[in-house]
Protein backbone atom coordinates (compact mmCIF):
# COMPACT_ATOMS: atom_id res chain seq x y z
CA UNK A 1 0.00 0.00 0.00
CA UNK A 2 1.43 3.12 -1.19
CA UNK A 3 -0.21 6.96 -0.36
CA UNK A 4 -0.76 9.41 -3.39
CA UNK A 5 1.28 11.91 -2.30
CA UNK A 6 -1.20 15.15 -1.42
CA UNK A 7 -4.16 13.34 -2.13
CA UNK A 8 -5.41 11.42 1.25
CA UNK A 9 -5.54 8.50 -1.76
CA UNK A 10 -3.87 5.34 -1.22
CA UNK A 11 -2.71 2.99 -4.01
CA UNK A 12 -4.13 -0.48 -3.19
CA UNK A 13 -1.75 -3.08 -4.60
CA UNK A 14 -1.65 -7.01 -4.85
CA UNK A 15 -0.82 -9.81 -6.43
CA UNK A 16 -2.54 -12.95 -7.13
CA UNK A 17 -0.84 -16.11 -7.89
CA UNK A 18 -2.60 -18.71 -10.25
CA UNK A 19 -1.00 -21.05 -12.70
CA UNK A 20 2.42 -19.86 -11.83
CA UNK A 21 1.29 -16.88 -13.54
CA UNK A 22 1.17 -13.06 -11.83
CA UNK A 23 -1.92 -10.68 -11.86
CA UNK A 24 -2.58 -7.12 -10.25
CA UNK A 25 -4.95 -5.32 -9.55
CA UNK A 26 -4.97 -1.50 -8.44
CA UNK A 27 -7.17 0.10 -6.78
CA UNK A 28 -6.98 3.48 -6.05
CA UNK A 29 -9.13 4.53 -3.08
CA UNK A 30 -9.73 6.10 0.10
CA UNK A 31 -10.18 4.72 3.84
CA UNK A 32 -13.06 6.00 5.42
CA UNK A 33 -13.29 5.49 9.15
CA UNK A 34 -15.73 6.90 11.57
CA UNK A 35 -14.75 9.13 14.32
CA UNK A 36 -13.08 7.10 17.54
CA UNK A 37 -15.81 6.42 19.95
CA UNK A 38 -18.73 7.13 17.55
CA UNK A 39 -21.78 4.55 17.88
CA UNK A 40 -24.05 3.09 15.31
CA UNK A 41 -26.65 5.55 15.50
CA UNK A 42 -24.59 8.64 15.43
CA UNK A 43 -22.73 6.77 12.12
CA UNK A 44 -25.91 6.27 10.59
CA UNK A 45 -27.03 10.03 11.35
CA UNK A 46 -23.74 11.33 9.96
CA UNK A 47 -24.58 8.87 6.65
CA UNK A 48 -27.91 10.46 6.06
CA UNK A 49 -26.42 14.05 6.19
CA UNK A 50 -23.87 12.82 3.27
CA UNK A 51 -26.59 11.36 1.45
CA UNK A 52 -28.84 14.40 2.18
CA UNK A 53 -25.52 17.01 1.03
CA UNK A 54 -25.17 14.87 -2.31
CA UNK A 55 -28.92 15.14 -3.30
CA UNK A 56 -28.81 18.87 -2.60
CA UNK A 57 -25.31 19.21 -4.84
CA UNK A 58 -27.56 17.18 -7.08
CA UNK A 59 -30.43 19.71 -6.97
CA UNK A 60 -27.87 22.61 -7.45
CA UNK A 61 -26.29 20.88 -10.91
CA UNK A 62 -28.55 22.55 -13.11
CA UNK A 63 -30.87 19.12 -13.75
CA UNK A 64 -32.82 19.10 -10.72
CA UNK A 65 -35.41 16.58 -9.69
CA UNK A 66 -33.63 13.57 -11.87
CA UNK A 67 -33.88 10.07 -10.48
CA UNK A 68 -30.31 9.69 -9.11
CA UNK A 69 -31.10 12.98 -6.32
CA UNK A 70 -34.70 11.42 -5.50
CA UNK A 71 -32.83 7.96 -4.64
CA UNK A 72 -29.83 9.65 -2.72
CA UNK A 73 -32.39 11.74 -0.68
CA UNK A 74 -35.14 8.64 -0.32
CA UNK A 75 -31.69 7.10 1.34
CA UNK A 76 -31.14 9.81 3.33
CA UNK A 77 -34.50 9.69 5.18
CA UNK A 78 -34.61 6.08 5.02
CA UNK A 79 -30.69 6.47 7.37
CA UNK A 80 -31.63 9.24 9.21
CA UNK A 81 -35.08 7.41 10.70
CA UNK A 82 -32.80 4.09 11.37
CA UNK A 83 -30.29 6.25 12.74
CA UNK A 84 -33.09 7.80 15.38
CA UNK A 85 -34.29 4.23 16.11
CA UNK A 86 -31.00 3.29 17.00
CA UNK A 87 -30.52 6.02 19.01
CA UNK A 88 -34.16 5.15 20.72
CA UNK A 89 -32.89 1.62 21.70
CA UNK A 90 -33.97 -0.43 18.65
CA UNK A 91 -31.75 -3.02 17.81
CA UNK A 92 -30.21 -3.23 14.30
CA UNK A 93 -31.52 -6.75 14.15
CA UNK A 94 -35.51 -4.87 14.24
CA UNK A 95 -34.62 -2.44 11.66
CA UNK A 96 -33.27 -4.64 8.99
CA UNK A 97 -36.63 -6.41 9.27
CA UNK A 98 -38.96 -3.25 7.96
CA UNK A 99 -36.12 -3.36 5.13
CA UNK A 100 -36.67 -0.05 3.10
CA UNK A 101 -40.12 0.46 4.33
CA UNK A 102 -40.29 4.04 4.72
CA UNK A 103 -43.93 3.99 6.26
CA UNK A 104 -43.06 1.24 8.92
CA UNK A 105 -39.82 3.27 9.93
CA UNK A 106 -41.76 6.26 10.45
CA UNK A 107 -44.61 4.94 12.42
CA UNK A 108 -42.01 3.12 14.79
CA UNK A 109 -40.07 6.31 14.81
CA UNK A 110 -43.01 8.45 15.62
CA UNK A 111 -43.81 5.58 18.57
CA UNK A 112 -40.75 6.30 20.31
CA UNK A 113 -41.26 10.20 20.35
CA UNK A 114 -40.20 10.99 16.42
CA UNK A 115 -42.73 14.77 16.59
CA UNK A 116 -42.19 16.77 13.26
CA UNK A 117 -43.32 20.10 12.10
CA UNK A 118 -43.38 19.95 8.13
CA UNK A 119 -46.63 20.18 6.88
CA UNK A 120 -47.71 16.22 5.23
CA UNK A 121 -44.51 14.61 6.51
CA UNK A 122 -46.84 11.54 6.91
CA UNK A 123 -48.05 12.25 3.56
CA UNK A 124 -44.61 12.63 1.52
CA UNK A 125 -43.60 9.83 3.43
CA UNK A 126 -46.07 7.29 2.23
CA UNK A 127 -45.20 8.53 -1.68
CA UNK A 128 -42.26 8.20 -1.47
CA UNK A 129 -42.19 4.83 -0.32
CA UNK A 130 -44.16 4.05 -3.35
CA UNK A 131 -40.74 4.19 -4.94
CA UNK A 132 -38.40 3.17 -1.99
CA UNK A 133 -39.81 0.36 -0.84
CA UNK A 134 -40.96 -2.40 -2.68
CA UNK A 135 -37.46 -3.71 -4.33
CA UNK A 136 -36.45 -0.10 -4.15
CA UNK A 137 -38.55 -0.02 -8.05
CA UNK A 138 -36.79 3.77 -8.31
CA UNK A 139 -33.44 2.30 -8.95
CA UNK A 140 -34.79 -0.36 -11.26
CA UNK A 141 -37.88 0.50 -13.03
CA UNK A 142 -36.91 3.01 -15.81
CA UNK A 143 -39.45 1.80 -18.34
CA UNK A 144 -42.88 3.20 -16.85
CA UNK A 145 -44.00 7.27 -16.25
CA UNK A 146 -42.85 8.34 -13.25
CA UNK A 147 -44.61 10.78 -10.84
CA UNK A 148 -42.24 11.28 -7.67
CA UNK A 149 -42.16 14.63 -5.53
CA UNK A 150 -40.07 17.66 -6.13
CA UNK A 151 -37.22 17.15 -4.35
CA UNK A 152 -36.55 21.00 -3.23
CA UNK A 153 -40.12 20.02 -0.95
CA UNK A 154 -38.31 16.83 0.51
CA UNK A 155 -35.40 18.78 1.81
CA UNK A 156 -37.02 20.11 5.46
CA UNK A 157 -38.49 16.78 6.22
CA UNK A 158 -35.08 14.80 5.73
CA UNK A 159 -33.07 17.60 7.44
CA UNK A 160 -35.71 17.68 10.86
CA UNK A 161 -35.52 13.86 10.75
CA UNK A 162 -31.75 13.71 10.48
CA UNK A 163 -31.55 16.44 13.29
CA UNK A 164 -33.56 14.26 15.27
CA UNK A 165 -31.68 11.55 14.63
CA UNK A 166 -28.67 13.82 15.81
Amino acid sequence: MSEDQGKGHQVLHASLFKNEQTFHTHRVGTIRTPPPGIDNAKALASGAAEFLEAAKILDHSGKPDQTVECTVLFHAIELGLKAFLLKRGVPEKDLRAHGHDLVKLFQEAKQRGLSLITQNAEDMIKWINEWHCNEVKIRYEFGSERFLPLCNAVFPLAEEIITAAN
